[in-house]
């Protein structure tokens, strides 16, 4: 696997587990200090909006960049956070390498703050954070996800169990300083 150490990878247990959320938290927290990416990946199609721009559309995905930030979508979520420009791909497991590959131009080495379980098969971020909300059961499809990790955030009450202060994107890479 390919090392991309310019992306904060955040991934979870399931569905309405705080990763949205922890990215936007991020996203919101460093924006004022370094143009970042915000980029939300998902196997789910959406209906096409006006307010997106398809980058790249195929029979297997399709790449947006979003440019509502009053949609309520997760993408445009992280674009009202504050990130400089968001990207939306829409793919199944089977096409995300080939998706991510088209997109890797447009990202370069910029900062990039990406939401998406998926995307570890295939990638190895700089830093990897699987997010569990308290109130929820760990999904043992994200187990693997899970073990893989370098930090294990629990969401609970809108709250994170993360210390942002620690966290830098230094010399092209995300960096946990203790």
């Amino acid at each position: 696997m390919k090392s991309f150490t310019n992306i904060l990878l955040i991934g979870g247990a399931g569905r309405n587990a705080g990763k949205t959320s922890f990215a936007c938290y991020l996203i919101s927290h460093f924006s004022s200090r370094v143009q970042l990416i915000g980029l939300k990946v998902s196997s789910h199609l959406h209906p096409v909006q006006n307010q997106n721009e398809i980058l790249t559309m195929t029979d297997d995905y399709i790449i947006y960049r979003e440019f509502s930030r009053n949609s309520g979508k997760d993408s445009s979520r992280m674009l009202k956070a504050g990130a400089s420009a968001v990207y939306f791909i829409e793919s199944d497991d089977n096409h995300l390498a080939e998706a991510f590959r088209k997109l890797l131009p447009v990202i370069g080495s910029q900062p990039v703050i990406c939401e998406s379980a998926s995307l570890a098969k295939f990638i190895t971020p700089g830093i990897l954070i699987f997010i569990e909300n308290r109130l929820l059961p760990t999904e043992s499809k994200n187990a693997n996800l899970r073990r893989k990790a370098d930090f294990i955030v629990h969401y609970f009450e809108n709250s994170f169990d993360f210390k942002t202060s620690h966290l830098q994107f230094v010399e092209n890479e995300w960096k946990y300083l203790k």
